[in-house]
């Protein structure tokens, strides 16, 4: 990361002396950087940083090349798990920041922001938000995806309303909301009551006209980014996918379908599924991923499905396997762009093939009828 200058302002650089080393844990450069971003200029030489501390620099911006390195340098990425970038002037998070897969700790706070990022309920391991002091209007709908976070502060910002995705973390153990213009049934509620029951309040309140827009808005631009935050896709809104869902979720019903499927000829699209989420799930477990690992993993993975000579092919849009393609052929993007989304296009469209094709056969044998009828139950309690 780097140090700055006393007197004048220009780029800072990697301080390898006796305070910022190869071994480094933490690096604490908060209010020592004179309003200049700091520039890593050798990020492979980090072997063990865990900690960055950035606070009280006056910084207004992440600068473009830092986003660019969180793809272009991934040390940083496997061992990062705390970020402190509060009491600046940001106004806007790059969306690389949903890189950082191992952070759990993230500061935000004393800043400028109006929004957060897109598809900050990617970072699976978070445990600790603060966002506070900022001028946020709404989060995004899907924080209930941040099933390891512990506490989150959202305090003086502009919220009149908070997502009932809130409802699902069950982790959450503080929550603070305090400075905005929320609705008054919500503050006495949390005035008189716990975490828990405030959730489970947050979770039952009806959306405002405004925030469901807002809400359509935010899921079809993480669609069109083909980075959904989900790991399951939607292809067919309703009922009937719900319980298709549950259907993947359950090993006695994988294994029925995959039975199905392999009569069919059809078992490496299963086999596929899997291998994707026992990869995605690398992200979302308290094991740190290294970046080896996450690269040689995802190789298994295009070796033995997608790439022209796999083992177990399966069928893919042809303008989805090119993209694939070409990032393992390009040498100045690979291994640098292999992260966790590289296969959530291809994902999608495999289990909407079993969805729309092999399902409709499937539902016709006894064995189907068994599983399904256990998972609409499942459906059923889930959502009463």
């Amino acid at each position: 990361l780097g140090r700055a200058t006393q007197d004048r302002k220009e780029p800072v650089g990697l301080n390898m002396g006796q305070k910022h080393t190869a071994l480094s844990a933490e690096v604490e450069l908060s209010g020592k950087c004179n309003g200049v971003f700091p520039t890593h200029v050798t990020p492979k030489d980090f072997q063990r940083l865990k900690a960055v501390a950035l606070a009280n620099n006056g910084f207004t911006a992440i600068p473009l090349a830092v986003s660019a390195q969180l793809n272009e340098k991934p040390p940083l990425l496997e061992t990062l798990t705390s970020l402190d970038l509060s009491k600046n002037k940001l106004q806007v998070i790059p969306e690389e920041l949903v890189l950082l897969v191992n952070l759990v700790s993230l500061r935000l706070d004393q800043n400028e922001l109006a929004g957060l990022p897109l598809k900050l309920s990617l970072l699976f391991k978070l445990e600790k938000l603060n966002v506070s002091g900022n001028q946020i209007g709404y989060l995004p709908p899907n924080l209930g995806s941040l099933k390891s976070l512990k506490e989150l502060r959202v305090d003086d910002n502009k919220l009149t309303y908070l997502p009932a995705d809130l409802g699902l973390i069950k982790t959450m153990k503080k929550l603070s909301f305090d400075g905005n213009p929320l609705p008054d049934e919500l503050l006495d509620f949390f005035f008189l009551s716990d975490t828990k029951n405030t959730l489970e309040f947050i979770a039952k309140m009806q959306m405002p006209p405004e925030y469901e827009q807002l809400t359509k808005k935010f899921r079809r631009a993480i669609a069109e980014s083909g980075q959904a935050e989900s790991s399951k896709p939607d292809p067919a809104k309703g009922e009937r996918f719900e319980i298709f869902k549950i259907l993947l979720e359950d090993k006695n019903h994988v294994a029925a379908f995959s039975r199905h499927l392999e009569k069919e000829h059809a078992g490496e699209n299963m086999k596929f599924h899997l291998a994707v989420e026992a990869f995605l799930g690398k992200f979302n477990s308290p094991t740190e991923i290294t970046t080896s690992e996450c690269i040689n993993e995802a190789e298994k993975i295009y070796d033995a499905f997608i790439k022209d000579e796999a083992t177990e092919p399966v069928n893919l849009p042809e303008q989805v396997k090119k993209k694939v393609d070409a990032l393992y052929k390009d040498t100045y993007r690979y291994p640098a762009g292999i992260n966790q989304f590289i296969f959530n296009e291809c994902h999608n469209a495999i289990v909407q093939l079993m969805f729309t094709d092999s399902l409709k056969r499937f539902q016709d044998t006894e064995e189907c009828k068994a599983v399904s009828a256990h998972a609409e139950k499942r459906f059923r309690r889930r959502n009463k």
